[in-house]
């Protein structure tokens, strides 16, 4: 007897505090999704510098895509910005949790500064 398959959304969340103002971090965030996937994202919504929601697909046809939502809010002063990446994507119960840290840790490199311990 076949077994129905719960088909929803599994959303993976990290966060990270980077020296830089929104502004920088939303720049570095566009230069980022640039240079890791080129031509395999589409740009779904933009309010800069504060959300940036974009899809990621690992073949061309895009049937694979993946939503990518980063949020950027300013702390202490402008000097500091959260951001926020959330990872949304069909639940097919398969594959491994999405490596945002490493994302963010890219992120952090791409601003050129510090960031904050996420542990």
């Amino acid at each position: 007897m076949n077994q129905p398959v719960s088909r929803g959304l599994h959303t993976t969340v990290a966060e990270t505090l980077v020296r830089v103002d929104t502004d920088a971090a939303f720049a570095a965030v566009i230069q980022l999704i640039s240079r890791l996937w080129p031509e395999r994202t589409e740009v779904l919504a933009s309010r800069p510098p504060a959300q940036l929601v974009h899809t990621v697909s690992a073949d061309p046809e895009g049937d694979d895509a993946v939503w990518l939502t980063w949020e950027l809010t300013s702390v202490a002063s402008d000097e500091w910005t959260n951001v926020r990446l959330v990872h949304d994507e069909a639940d097919t119960n398969s594959g491994p949790a999405a490596e945002l840290d490493v994302v963010l840790d890219l992120l952090v490199e791409q601003c050129g500064v510090s960031s904050l311990d996420r542990n």
